[in-house]
């Protein structure tokens, strides 16, 4: 191949030329890491020439740790693209372009800027700003910036999310569908949080009384059917021993008063514990279900709103808020 002949004769020559002045991409880079880097970038043409390009992406990586020559990049670049990475390969092709012409014969140079403008047209190019004091703008989960300000973003087409985030505000979600060779601007706005208070439905003692009292109630009818039970058994013993043979009958003795008034006395307490245990269980029920609404809840209180009405032959000011 024709490319990686030429980028290999134009980094050979930039080791082996002692430059008293040396290259921008070569300053500060010593002869023995220079050697290192071409090492790895000729093992790496081998794997070029064969297009095997993804075990020659990962040589040339490791050669640029030590140089990152210009013409290194520019071989990783149709790596990349062979490999259908537009994204990596444009970032790596400005690397290697920013140092202009020079480091590139005409030939190979005129072919970057080939390269540049296809991968521009194969990329979507995004613009966005905002002026949010402390905003994060992040896009896909990658932060791009934090506001007041700008920033362009070169992605692949398709779908995005870009996401604003500040304390106090309202999180901004904006779904993106970007296209190729397309430049989408954007500007983007955050909403205040509207000031909020905990708030309940009723006093806290007032549900938790009506729970309170519907106990009270459940065990004073408990206490009531248990002498009412008692005053039972104690009516059907005596009943039994005065009346063995009988009561009540034209020839049988009268039933005695005091037995007849304790059974009296029990059918009450029975009742009053049946009416104890329906009011008690009714009272209960409501207080839990009180309990249960009256838990605290945030309030938004709105701000008072006043919006001009223009009508015809009339004018009219609408006023709205939380009051």
């Amino acid at each position: 191949m024709r490319v990686p002949c030429l980028l290999l004769w134009v980094l050979c020559s930039a080791v082996a030329v002692a430059d008293p002045a040396p290259k921008p991409w070569a300053a500060g880079v010593s002869e023995a890491e220079q050697t290192t880097a071409l090492a790895l970038y000729k093992k790496a043409n081998t794997e070029f020439e064969e297009a095997r390009y993804g075990q020659a992406l990962a040589m040339y990586r490791d050669a640029i740790k030590h140089w990152d020559h210009p013409a290194i990049r520019f071989n990783m670049v149709v790596c990349l693209v062979n490999l259908d990475q537009p994204l990596e390969a444009y970032d790596d092709l400005e690397a290697a372009l920013k140092y202009g012409a020079d480091p590139f014969s005409s030939e190979t140079y005129a072919q970057g800027l080939t390269y540049k403008k296809l991968l521009q047209g194969q990329l979507a190019r995004l613009q966005v700003t905002s002026k949010e004091p402390n905003a994060e703008i992040t896009l896909d989960g990658a932060k791009l910036f934090t506001a007041p300000g700008e920033a362009t973003k070169l992605a692949m087409p398709g779908n995005h999310q870009l996401v604003a985030t500040k304390p106090g505000f309202l999180t901004t979600t904006i779904p993106l569908v970007l296209m190729g060779g397309k430049t989408s601007v954007l500007d983007v706005t955050l909403t205040h949080l509207a000031p909020t208070t905990i708030v309940r439905r009723w006093s806290p003692w007032k549900p938790w009384l009506a729970v309170g009292g519907g106990a009270a109630l459940l065990i004073t009818g408990g206490l009531l059917e248990a002498r009412s039970y008692s005053n039972f058994q104690t009516y059907n013993r005596e009943f039994d021993a005065a009346c063995a043979h009988g009561c009540g009958g034209p020839t049988q003795p009268a039933v005695p008063d005091s037995i007849d008034s304790r059974e009296h006395r029990a059918r009450i307490e029975n009742d009053a514990a049946i009416a104890m245990f329906v009011g008690g269980g009714a009272a209960l029920i409501v207080g839990a279900i009180g309990v249960y609404l009256n838990q605290p809840h945030e309030a938004v209180e709105k701000p008072m709103t006043v919006t001009p009405v223009v009508m015809p032959g009339a004018a009219a000011l609408l006023v709205g808020g939380s009051f």
